[in-house]
């Protein structure tokens, strides 16, 4: 699936250069970017650590446990059942704060974080989104 929904979406811009050569430099760099590797089951690994975290970076948005970076997006379940954004979140962190985390690779994005247990608060929160 993943095969044949790049290739169409590959000749659909090929064409489009083709056809409006004043967009070839915006769409080009969209051509042939796409690696299978990336997209495919077998480069998402699951991962859970129990660690401390060393820094929080707001303006990325990643958090770093035990010197890995991991990516925090999206929305989260919070422990009372509500939606929180994932700013709330990152704000509700403090470096040095030992956590249980779970977080996933995909592809092209790095580790990407799923879980996270604050164990300071007990708080245990789960991506929605």
């Amino acid at each position: 699936m993943g095969y044949k929904l790049g290739l169409t979406i590959s000749v659909i811009i090929g064409f489009i250069i083709a056809s409006f050569p004043l967009y070839a430099d915006t769409l080009s760099s969209h051509l042939w970017n796409m690696s299978l590797n990336e997209y495919s089951e077998e480069s998402r690994g699951t991962h859970s650590m129990h660690g401390t975290i060393e820094k929080i970076d707001l303006e990325n948005s990643e958090i770093t446990v035990n010197g890995i970076v991991i990516k925090v997006v999206g929305t989260w379940t919070a422990p009372n059942g509500s939606v929180i954004w994932y700013g709330d979140l990152l704000k509700a962190l403090s470096p040095g704060d030992s956590v249980i985390v779970k977080y996933s690779q995909r592809g092209r994005w790095g580790y990407m974080l799923d879980e996270i247990t604050i164990e300071r608060t007990g708080e245990h929160y789960v991506k929605s989104t």
